[in-house]
């Protein structure tokens, strides 16, 4: 079975995040900081009339905050009931991948939010396993609250 995946690059690396959890790309507007929100937010938006949390997509995968330019974007995911603006360098191109080509890799600890790897056309692309990438974040059981934003 094929499934469809926006990629986006992060420290020259291509990642895959499967369409039908994605509401929207949008061009990144200014946060506004919360007071004590975790390493890996950058605050709230507001994308068309709702406030919608953050995620700095290069802090949640090495670490490190993510250097804004003008390609950087928003995907607009919806995890577990929630929208999250999950901030990335770029979404460069949606393709196509059939299911046998993406390999688990259950084998590195720590990658409960990548669902596998494939290799398409020369590149490794990392499948992320969106709800498996918030539920690991510290605080991420406020997503789901209703009316809750996130602290």
């Amino acid at each position: 079975m094929k499934r469809t995946f926006i990629l986006f690059n992060a420290k020259q690396s291509v990642y895959g995040i499967e369409i039908n959890k994605v509401v929207s790309i949008e061009r990144i507007s200014e946060a506004t900081s919360i007071p004590q929100e975790p390493d890996y937010m950058i605050g709230v938006v507001n994308i068309r009339g709702k406030i919608v949390p953050v995620v700095d997509s290069h802090f949640v995968l090495y670490h490190e905050h993510l250097k804004i330019n003008e390609e950087t974007r928003y995907i607009l995911l919806e995890v577990q009931g929630s929208n999250i603006a999950f901030m990335v360098e770029n979404t460069n191109e949606i393709i196509d991948i059939d299911d046998d080509l993406i390999k688990p890799v259950g084998m590195i600890e720590g990658s409960h939010f990548v669902e596998g790897v494939s290799l398409i056309d020369g590149r490794i692309i990392s499948i992320l396993n969106s709800e498996g990438m918030i539920s690991s974040m510290k605080g991420s059981e406020d997503f789901t609250k209703d009316d809750a934003i996130i602290i």
